[in-house]
């Protein structure tokens, strides 16, 4: 008998014990004012379905704040069901692999929100994220945060915030440049600009889903030196976005799950309204069967006429350059380094071509 209850005694113990609910890869938060103080608020999610152990929430609780981080309210918003984000990857020329799954839910609410001193915060709170990351310290205690500002009167009435046009890709090959439209739209017309931050963290192992979520201010997930929200992976040149198109460039250079946040701030009349800070979780993988054409940047603009041309294309057998010489119909070369003498200074548009005249050429 003392055994049973010792037994019984454990059961009960481990039942209470919290599950790590690893799965959210990604979210952002925005809102569009409907008039007379009501607000469709958009909360996207998006969830590792082949690792993630937590199912998505139903329901979703918002939590809606003054500016000071005091609850007002919270909203609870039924699950509308997921679908498959497709498995892109940053190059045609490579099939992604089937060990990641990627769904979007999008979670959907009108509230009425009378105008207040310093706005509303809006938010939502979610833990964990996944276990393998690569730039965060105990990632797999680490959260998330969406939240966005619904700014007061006096600096925009009835404005519906910015919001992002495409999701990146999940995949990124090793040592391929990624460009990628990390543009947003927004429906006011807004000035817009946008910039690598730090995501938010949120909420925790043992209480993964809070609701409601906590109030503002809230910190940031622990990067794992030497990243940061402005260098947030292993990247040459580093990952970068145009401040005024959102267009995200680099090239990874070591394999991996990488978390990056981005952000873009909405302007009008020159005052910052809201911004709507996005995370995702990149993959890097390696691509052994893929062609990369890619030079060095330039950074010697006026040595003379002869330029030593270097070359950093990998899986490539031959190689065309074209040096854009008017003078000389015979400006190209078919090795792998070359050099050329210029008759004159100049602006030359340079062309690197790998495996010339295959099915599928690979220019730089």
């Amino acid at each position: 008998m003392p055994t049973r209850a010792l037994l019984f005694g454990l059961l009960i113990l481990l039942s209470f014990q919290p599950v790590k609910a690893t799965h959210i890869v990604g979210g952002e938060i925005y809102y569009d004012c409907l008039g007379n103080n009501n607000y469709r608020i958009t909360l996207k999610l998006y969830r590792d379905c082949l690792n993630g152990v937590a199912p998505y929430d139903n329901p979703a609780v918002i939590g809606i704040f003054d500016i000071n981080g005091n609850l007002i309210d919270s909203v609870a918003i039924p699950f509308p069901g997921s679908t498959l984000v497709p498995p892109t990857i940053n190059n045609p020329c490579y099939t992604p692999p089937g060990n990641v799954c990627v769904e979007e839910a999008i979670y959907q609410t009108i509230v009425n929100l009378p105008p207040i001193p310093g706005g509303h915060v809006i938010s939502y709170q979610r833990c964990c994220r996944n276990n393998t990351i690569l730039n965060l310290i105990n990632p797999g205690q680490v959260g998330s945060t969406y939240s966005i500002l619904i700014p007061p009167a006096n600096l925009a009435i009835c404005n519906s915030s910015a919001r992002y046009n495409n999701f990146p890709p999940i995949f990124i090959c090793q040592g391929a440049p990624l460009v990628f439209d990390h543009s947003a739209t927004d429906p006011d017309g807004d000035s817009l600009a946008y910039e690598l931050c730090d995501p938010y963290d949120g909420a925790s192992s043992a209480f993964p889903m809070p609701q409601p979520p906590a109030g503002p201010p809230y910190a940031f997930v622990p990067f794992a030196p030497p990243y940061s929200g402005n260098y947030p992976m292993s990247s040459n040149p580093a990952m970068s976005i145009d401040p005024q198109t959102g267009l995200l460039t680099g090239t990874p250079n070591i394999q991996g799950q990488w978390v990056v946040g981005v952000c873009v701030k909405e302007y009008r009349n020159g005052n910052l309204i809201s911004v709507n800070k996005r995370d995702f979780q990149f993959n890097v993988l390696p691509c052994p069967l893929l062609t990369v054409s890619s030079v060095p940047s330039q950074t010697v603009f006026c040595a003379g006429y002869v330029v030593q041309f270097q070359n950093t294309s990998f899986n490539a057998t031959s190689y065309l350059w074209n040096f854009d010489d008017p003078t000389t119909p015979g400006d190209t070369s078919n090795i792998a380094t070359p050099t050329y003498t210029y008759p004159d200074t100049g602006v030359y548009d340079v062309t690197l071509i790998c495996n010339p005249y295959s099915p599928l050429d690979v220019w730089s």
